[in-house]
């Protein structure tokens, strides 16, 4: 396949518009690239299982994306025809501060495998722990990503993450714990 870069650009572009015309979206929002970027990034991420951490200053849109893809991403419930046919997207989501530990961290994610765990054939389920704030981690005292290796690498014989991850930070995470995510 021969495609040239600007045609290439158009298509993910279109892509991106795809998915976020067909969500519900609070009055004046504007579509900007930040957000169409980081909602296709998620969605992709999240229905893949693959941990990704979206790094922007305050203001880019990322809380946003997040809110979004967990309100239109309701499986059967939600309200484009295309998304019910989609898993539903469980979101649970964890307040990263200062005061954060390892075991805060564990039992968010124990908590979205035990709603995965509810997922059957006619009603697909997702669990997606989103890490708010996650740089603030690094600041802890408790240093609570110590468990993020285990928990986004887990050993074999499994090939992923039991469920889905989105870290949301203003800034760029150490490189032990950014290279276990997309970014």
């Amino acid at each position: 396949i021969n495609i040239r870069e600007n045609e290439f650009t158009r298509m993910i572009r279109d892509e991106q518009e795809d998915w976020v015309k067909r969500m519900q979206l609070p009055p004046n929002t504007a579509m900007n690239e930040a957000l169409l970027e980081n909602v296709l990034v998620m969605i992709v991420c999240i229905l893949a299982k693959i941990p990704v951490f979206i790094i922007g200053a305050p203001g880019s849109s990322k809380s946003l994306a997040i809110k979004l893809v967990g309100q239109n991403l309701r499986g059967s419930d939600s309200n484009d025809r295309y998304f019910r046919k989609l898993p539903q997207v469980y979101l649970i989501s964890y307040l990263v501060s200062s005061s954060s530990t390892s075991d805060g961290i564990i039992k968010v994610f124990d908590n979205a495998i035990k709603y995965q765990e509810t997922s059957s054939k006619e009603f697909s389920v997702i669990s997606v722990v989103v890490l708010d704030n996650v740089e603030l981690a690094e600041t802890s005292p408790h240093n609570p990503l110590n468990v993020f290796h285990a928990l986004l690498e887990p050993n074999y014989p499994s090939d992923g993450p039991e469920v889905s991850v989105v870290g949301i930070s203003n800034w760029r995470l150490d490189n032990s714990k950014s290279s276990r995510a997309l970014l």
